[in-house]
């Protein structure tokens, strides 16, 4: 079986949690004897299906592909990956006019003209089966876009296996750190860094900051004006590294105004880690209740969370729990649909 991934342009020079979930699915499905190419430029070079991921953030770019696909006969799936941005709007207090005013202005455009639902919708309603990463992304596009049930099949989200065999050592040795707060993950307003850093500042605890950032908009620049003498960034991290820092922490925090679940907190989960996550999205059908969960507009709630995981014993049910959540499952689930929609076609 011969497939063609697609989703942003993008999709390498800003690295995200979608950019490893087509790496690892690639991965494990050519384990499987499939073969796989990831965004290449459009030809009529004969594939079995094509399948897309992403339909959030620049996901015009996989629309209009999606759309030409389509039109030459192509069964289609679709990982959506997808999260309601009302929602971010919701929580969100900006951090400067500028970024304020481009929130608000995309908001009051986007309600105005329901441009975003109306491309959403169309790009669900091209795929033939929809791969959403949990029950509540499922129930939500349902809800959302009026989609029929018989139109999804769940994968979860999964994490290596590499994680599980995580050690603390390297990361003592070369930084110091251990039993520390971590966060993991880009450094921008959704992630809900800012939140955080507040909640923590009148705390003697001390925060690693993990991730990528811009300095575009003015967001890791606010970031650290805010952040107090506990806090340090480290930037970006070699897998070496990251692995070995889950290992040392003691929590892992993503209080996101949205996570579907969050790869990093998979994998601080299967490092060892306790875990503070947001309460929007997907987190507790995950985790259920081996993790401590925030409101990630309440900074007293992301406090709260985090005083209650801080220096509790690592426990192994949730790293036990999370060892179903596999590249191998993934790949067998998402190889039953792609054989759906083969079979019908």
């Amino acid at each position: 079986m011969k497939i063609l991934f697609n989703s942003r342009d993008n999709l390498f020079d800003n690295i995200g949690g979608d950019t490893i979930q087509i790496l690892k699915t690639r991965e494990y499905l050519e384990r499987l004897g499939l073969s796989i190419d990831i965004n290449v430029p459009f030809s009529t070079k004969k594939y079995d299906l094509i399948h897309f991921f992403n339909t959030t953030g620049r996901f015009n770019d996989i629309y209009n592909k999606c759309k030409k696909y389509k039109s030459y006969g192509y069964p289609i799936v679709l990982s959506p990956i997808y999260w309601d941005s009302k929602i971010i709007w919701k929580y969100y207090n900006g951090y400067n006019f500028k970024s304020r005013f481009k929130i608000y202005l995309n908001r009051y455009l986007s309600s105005l003209m329901n441009f975003i639902d109306n491309k959403q919708m169309s790009l669900m309603k091209l795929a033939d089966i929809l791969l959403p990463n949990s029950i509540i992304e499922k129930e939500l596009l349902i809800k959302k876009f009026g989609l029929s049930k018989n139109k999804f099949h769940i994968v979860y989200n999964a994490v290596d296996k590499m994680f599980f065999n995580a050690s603390a050592e390297h990361f003592l040795d070369k930084y110091g750190y251990n039993n520390f707060l971590l966060y993991c993950g880009r450094i921008e307003p959704r992630k809900n860094t800012h939140s955080l850093l507040k909640a923590i500042n009148d705390t003697d605890l001390m925060l690693i900051i993990i991730g990528q950032y811009s300095t575009k908009d003015g967001y890791f620049s606010h970031c650290k004006k805010i952040a107090n003498n506990n806090v340090e960034f480290m930037g970006h991290m070699s897998q070496k590294e990251l692995i070995s820092a889950y290992a040392a922490a003691n929590t892992h925090v993503l209080p996101s105004f949205y996570e579907t679940p969050g790869l990093s907190s998979l994998e601080a989960a299967a490092a060892g880690c306790n875990i503070v996550s947001t309460n929007v999205g997907s987190p507790q059908e995950y985790f259920h209740d081996l993790a401590y969960y925030c409101d990630p507009g309440d900074i007293d709630s992301i406090k709260y969370a985090i005083l209650k995981s801080y220096g509790k014993n690592k426990n192994n049910n949730l790293r036990n729990l999370v060892m179903k959540y596999s590249w191998e499952n993934a790949a067998k689930e998402t190889l039953k649909a792609y054989n759906n929609i083969l079979n019908k076609n």
